[in-house]
């Protein structure tokens, strides 16, 4: 049990060969744990001293260097404070891992982690809300097994929701991993867990028929005015659905026919210029008649709508198509509608913000033109060819056949 005195720079720099307890000489009963690898691992310790008991409970404090050696020095001092006045903060905790259900434990990831870090955190709470809680809500966190949530996974696997049931997986394995790291369970039972099957690869482009059905549908739809803008502008810009969705009017630019996305609203981080066509500029300038709000599709107060309930809306209300559809197919069509009307690639994968192919890699470093000329003359001869196809006619390459087409543009 080496005993010394503990700074950054020693707790930064110290491995062991197998695992170790080493002890400070400023607070006495504070200990880090390192673990050899491949965890490599340094976990904070206190000991402390019960009234009437001889023996000398162990608490942890959490992991180094989340926790600094100054903080790990006050927590270990808290603690023995705390024995002092007769707390035994280790059987509280105890006391509070039995007691705490998963529906609890959901409310508390969602607050501190969820909403902090995720965009998407409403999906999150949703699918906690739908699937999880009604199967093992009132369940006590500590008595939660593997199985548990096997069946919450396969149950939704066999209504034929492959995809929900993934998604399900994905965030019962975020949610346990959570709660063991941040300490309100000591093993998780979704370590080690699988999804079942893999996902396919989605590379759904709609015809000229099809596309033309959405928009004739769109009125009609009983969904409000600023989601068929919302769909309207997925098929005139191409751009992510969250990205419309969320569109402010501090990014338009009327005069320049313009919209800015900042790097914070965009899947790679970086900014991204949309010019627009006069039909796209013509949906956001009504939606600012509509609002004084900054965001211009709200639905609660001044909270944009989401890409999610984007989602929703098409596939609730929009599948008028002999084959289903979503919402990132109208991206998908743009993309594959300007590479079937000769427009470069490189143009292409400018005009979505898309880093990859004739972007990506080193030349994509050294290579940063916008191409904005051309990718405002994209855009307007694709606002032309949906005119067109509305009409029932077209003057470029027709896309009866893109539904499998061979020149589909990827993307995320």
């Amino acid at each position: 049990m080496p005993r010394l005195k503990m700074t950054k720079e020693w707790a930064d720099a110290v491995t062991v060969d197998s695992r170790t307890e080493f002890y400070d000489t400023v607070v006495r009963d504070l200990e880090l744990r390192v673990e050899p690898a491949p965890r490599n691992t340094k976990t904070w310790y206190c000991r402390y001293d019960l009234k009437d008991s001889s023996k000398r409970p162990r608490y942890k404090l959490g992991r180094y260097p989340d926790i600094p050696v100054s903080i790990a020095r006050e927590k270990a001092k808290a603690v023995g404070g705390g024995a002092v006045e007769g707390k035994d903060v280790a059987a509280d905790r105890k006391a509070d891992r039995a007691a705490l259900t998963v529906k609890q434990l959901g409310a508390l990831y969602i607050e501190k982690h969820a909403k902090p870090h995720k965009k998407t955190w409403r999906g999150d709470e949703t699918l906690l809300e739908s699937e999880v809680y009604p199967a093992i809500g009132d369940h006590k966190i500590n008595k939660v097994r593997r199985r548990d949530l096997l069946d919450i996974i396969e149950a939704k696997y066999a209504e034929g929701k492959k995809s929900q049931s993934r998604n399900i997986k994905a965030l019962l394995s975020k949610l346990f991993n959570w709660a063991l790291a941040s300490d309100y369970i000591e093993t998780a039972p979704s370590l080690g867990l699988k999804a079942i099957g893999k996902p396919a690869k989605r590379d759904r482009v709609l015809a000229d028929a099809e596309v033309k059905a959405v928009l004739k549908a769109l009125p009609a739809a009983p969904i409000t005015q600023n989601m068929r803008d919302i769909l309207l502008l997925l098929f005139y810009t191409g751009q992510r659905a969250g990205e419309v969705a969320g569109m402010r009017r501090s990014e338009i630019n009327v005069a320049a026919a313009e919209w800015l996305i900042p790097a914070s609203r965009t899947k790679n981080q970086r900014q991204h210029l949309v010019p627009l066509s006069k039909p796209a500029l013509a949906i956001i300038e009504a939606a600012t008649q509509r609002t004084k709000a900054d965001a211009l599709f709200s639905r609660v107060g001044e909270q944009p709508i989401e890409s999610n309930a984007v989602a929703k809306a098409v596939r609730s209300h929009l599948q008028v198509l002999d084959d289903r559809w979503t919402a990132h197919d109208a991206r998908r069509t743009f993309a594959t509608g300007l590479n079937q009307m000769k427009v470069a690639p490189h143009v292409v994968e400018a005009a979505i913000n898309h880093v990859s192919g004739f972007r990506g890699g080193v030349a994509g470093i050294y290579n940063q033109a916008q191409y904005q000329p051309e990718i405002r003359r994209a855009m307007t001869k694709w606002a032309a060819h949906l005119a067109y196809i509305q009409a029932g006619t077209s003057n470029v390459v027709p896309m009866a056949e893109a539904r499998t087409g061979s020149k589909k543009a990827k993307m995320a």
